[in-house]
């Protein structure tokens, strides 16, 4: 609050009893800046003869300042815009006292001092941008304006900015205005930063129409269309849509785990992940739209043709639950145990006459109808109750033509029956978690030594010469002289060239040159190179760049 300037007025001056009168009775001066903030300073200038004492009083038009009485004075915000002026008195002994004025001058307002703001936070979707305003001289009152693309963003006045899809590959700043009475606002406008598009559509999310995603290597698009149609492009190809239409419509990634095209309140197309803990939508390098849960585990993917519920009656080994098979039969090593109630996405279907007992389906104890799960593995249909806990929307379970064939289990065009995720084999089977740290140019299994190793996509094995392990390129002291020996698979998929490294094997079983299929035996897991420990290293590269895309792009941080 500005202090109000309290005025007083000063009462007669001069003396009846004095004799004699100053001879030179100059008119004062007034030095300093006339701005609010600023101090001025009264100049007596030279009397005759010399007073024994000079008083000053300084004034705001007519009115005297109350307690403004020495030769110098602050300006304060209160006479912003008036005009001020100072009153010397001179006294001596035996002389008349004599006060002189100085001129009226104009007070302008005070000027604040306030640098660029910064703004600090990521530019990405789904973040939040804060306003750094820096110091203002004098303190001072600020206010906010974000802008989109040199555009103020309606109600977008706090010093925090929620970053959404309306800003994607838009430029947003701030500016910070400071006010205080008495001075002149001043305006100051940041460096605008651009906001990334994003790669994934996380839980809460919503793309409305011409909103998108794009892969991080720029090459694939997801665009919810004015038309309606949510529609992935490979540059400038589409390649996969939602086939929706009408204006308006939108995608949310919703807390349930589904990604939903709406329009209006109405649902027109879905992954139907509900109740899978999926947490994101993403749109990868490789081309694929994949639904992961928190974990990092793929939970859709488009070649899910629907869905399959664990039912209550069914039992594996004694646990509630259904059991998966690496292969479609019971010969095969057994994947995991689903729990009950656990929804399942099925890729495609295969009848192979392979008897399994049953537990839940009515009216029969055995069955020759397997599905294959997103991941890789295979349940059999025995295992649900098909009247009830149907593929959805596709009707009752068995192999019907809704469920496309498997082929003998592959996929993306290679046969294999071991477990992976839309054609990636896992290469550590039946499970493993991903690790990975700040700078690495590949993800880590962290197996014992001798596990198997299994080629991930089909190719040709080149196994270069072995090499030295060196302190240019090693952190690891331990492993400096070492030898190194890495077994690479060159691959070709939608277009595309895959150059798989595995690294650190401790022996290999396939030769160089060799043509080998998704699933194929390469050897055993190792503690050679460059390592700390016994684990699986692998790293890809994308058409000959490194770093574009790594394992848990496809197959997700754990499995």
């Amino acid at each position: 609050m500005v202090s109000a300037v309290v005025l007083a007025l000063v009462g007669p001056v001069g003396s009846a009893s004095a004799t004699k009168s100053f001879s030179t009775k100059p008119v004062p001066a007034v030095s300093g800046t006339l701005r609010v903030g600023s101090t001025v300073t009264a100049n007596p200038r030279k009397w005759a003869p010399r007073p024994t004492s000079l008083s000053y009083q300084w004034y705001v038009g007519s009115h005297a300042v109350k307690g403004a009485t020495g030769r110098s004075w602050k300006l304060p915000a209160a006479v912003s815009g008036k005009r001020i002026h100072v009153t010397v008195t001179a006294r001596r002994a035996g002389y008349a006292t004599a006060s002189r004025a100085s001129a009226a001058k104009k007070v302008t307002p005070g000027v604040l001092a306030g640098p660029s703001p910064t703004i600090s936070g990521p530019a990405t979707v789904g973040s939040t941008l804060t306003a750094v305003p820096g110091t203002w001289s004098p303190r001072t009152t600020l206010r906010y304006q974000w802008s989109r693309s040199g555009a103020a963003v309606s109600g977008a006045t706090g010093p925090t900015y929620a970053v959404g899809f309306a800003d994607e590959g838009a430029a947003i700043s701030v500016t910070v205005t400071g006010a205080k009475a008495g001075h002149a606002a001043r305006s100051v406008t940041s460096a605008a930063v651009t906001v990334a598009v994003p790669s994934a559509l996380g839980a809460g999310q919503t793309l409305l129409a011409g909103q998108y995603l794009r892969s991080p290597s720029g090459q694939y698009t997801l665009v919810q269309q004015d038309d309606g149609n949510l529609v992935e492009y490979k540059d400038s190809t589409a390649v996969w849509s939602s086939g929706t239409h009408g204006s308006g419509l939108r995608t949310a990634m919703q807390g349930d785990g589904n990604a939903v095209v709406y329009d209006g309140g109405s649902a027109k197309w879905s992954t139907d992940s509900w109740g899978s803990g999926g947490t994101q939508l993403v749109l990868q390098d490789d081309g694929n739209l994949v639904v992961y849960d928190a974990n990092g585990k793929a939970v859709w993917a488009p070649n899910v043709v629907g869905w399959i519920t664990v039912y209550t009656g069914s039992t594996a080994g004694g646990a509630s639950g259904t059991q998966s098979q690496s292969q479609a039969t019971l010969a095969s090593t057994q994947f995991r145990v689903y729990p009950v109630g656990t929804r399942l996405p099925v890729t495609c279907g295969i009848t192979n006459g392979q008897a399994v007992d049953g537990s839940a389906t009515p009216g029969t104890a055995k069955t020759s109808t397997w599905h294959r799960l997103l991941w890789g593995d295979w349940v059999a249909d025995a295992d649900f109750k098909t009247t009830v806990d149907g593929l959805v929307p596709k009707g009752i379970l068995g192999f019907v033509a809704n469920e496309p064939n498997c082929g003998g289990g592959g996929g993306g065009g290679q046969t294999t029956t071991l477990p992976g995720m839309n054609g990636w084999v896992y290469p550590i089977q039946p499970h493993a978690k991903l690790t990975t740290y700040s700078g690495h140019n590949g993800d880590d299994f962290p197996v014992g030594i001798g596990t198997p190793v299994y080629a991930m996509y089909g190719g040709t094995v080149s196994i270069p010469a072995a090499y030295a392990v060196t302190s240019a390129w090693c952190p690891v002291a331990a492993a400096i002289g070492r030898t190194q020996q890495d077994l690479i698979v060159n691959s070709s998929r939608d277009g595309h060239a895959y150059r798989f490294d595995y690294a650190h094997l401790s022996s290999f079983s396939v030769s160089n040159g060799q043509t080998v299929q998704a699933g194929t035996l390469l050897g055993y897991s190792g503690d050679r190179g460059c390592v700390t420990g016994p684990h699986l290293h692998i790293d890809i590269k994308l058409d000959g760049k490194a770093n574009q895309i790594y394992p848990h792009n496809l197959i997700g941080w754990s499995y």
